[in-house]
């Protein structure tokens, strides 16, 4: 049985809708208004080893896109590492890819705001122990969302021509306001399918938090 029918069953016996992608697959909550997530698998760089992604957008309808806004979600962008052998626990810190974007949108003083709104959530905090993902990344979508989704599938990408200009661009003129969020685990964990599934129910509960939690309270 292959990596994507054994985690469709898990998922839709949980209730999920689960499709096939080119990539991977794509799976929202039953009766979702559109969030949904990609689940793909992806070889490490210079590795014969394997990853599993899981990845989202949560859109924020209800704000006007501006420049200023876009510049305070990216110092709130984060990341959270679970560390430790037998009993995980989330380390939480600023996205550390912000340093090599700092060239196109200057320096940014990281803002822990959000992060601590975040750390406050009992639920989100029990889902993301359970899933433990081994790395966790939330900043906002930085380009037109029809080139995002290429972006995101292929972290690491360096910063030619085109990703600077669309990059500064869509800095200066937004036209959406977005979270991203990928969380990523070692392909070939002991219950696998299992692991995802909780990881897919942590991205439930990332969108709920992060609509909750911004704009943030003054």
């Amino acid at each position: 049985m292959s990596w994507k029918d054994a985690v469709r069953k898990v998922l839709e016996d949980m209730g999920a809708t689960v499709e096939e992608d080119q990539r991977g697959l794509r799976v929202s909550p039953r009766g979702s208004s559109g969030f949904s997530v990609l689940l793909l698998v992806r070889r490490l760089h210079m590795s014969l080893d394997r990853k599993v992604e899981v990845i989202g957008t949560v859109e924020l309808p209800n704000l006007e896109p501006s420049p200023e806004t876009l510049r305070k979600m990216l110092a709130s962008s984060f990341e959270v590492e679970m560390k430790g052998v037998l009993r995980r626990a989330p380390a939480w810190r600023s996205w550390r890819e912000l340093k090599k974007l700092e060239t196109l949108f200057g320096s940014l003083n990281p803002d822990t705001g959000l992060i601590d709104l975040l750390k406050s959530d009992v639920e989100l905090e029990k889902s993301l122990r359970e899933a433990s993902p081994d790395l966790l990344e939330v900043f906002p979508e930085i380009m037109p969302p029809s080139y995002m989704e290429s972006f995101l599938l292929a972290p690491g990408v360096p910063l030619t021509p085109l990703v600077r200009d669309l990059v500064k661009s869509y800095l200066e003129q937004p036209e959406r306001l977005a979270w991203c969020f990928r969380a990523q685990l070692l392909y070939g964990y002991p219950r696998m399918p299992q692991k995802i599934a909780k990881n897919f129910l942590l991205a439930l509960q990332l969108e709920r938090a992060l609509r909750e939690c911004w704009p943030k309270p003054p």
